[in-house]
């Protein structure tokens, strides 16, 4: 299952304090779920930083974020709630 990767999810990670979280726990080597509502509008982001499309005001959109997180074999190891 786990190779020791650690899994982080960041939200609001296509700007400012979550952009910079989600680069950093990149280059730290961890594997990053960036979530952004308009994920086209993404500046590039550092390899281990996959965008997807995600409104934490939303039950049902977090509710797909639960099971994008669980499909990565991976053991959730932190969540940075940076959305605006």
């Amino acid at each position: 299952m786990s190779d020791g990767q650690k899994l982080a999810v960041v939200t609001g990670s296509t700007a400012g304090i979550g952009l910079t979280t989600a680069a950093l726990l990149a280059r730290a080597g961890w594997r990053v779920i960036g979530c952004a509502r308009n994920p086209e509008k993404a500046p590039p982001l550092p390899e281990g930083v996959k965008t997807v499309r995600c409104d934490v005001a939303s039950a049902v959109s977090v509710r797909a974020l639960a099971d994008i997180v669980a499909a990565q074999g991976v053991p959730l190891g932190a969540v940075v709630n940076s959305a605006g």
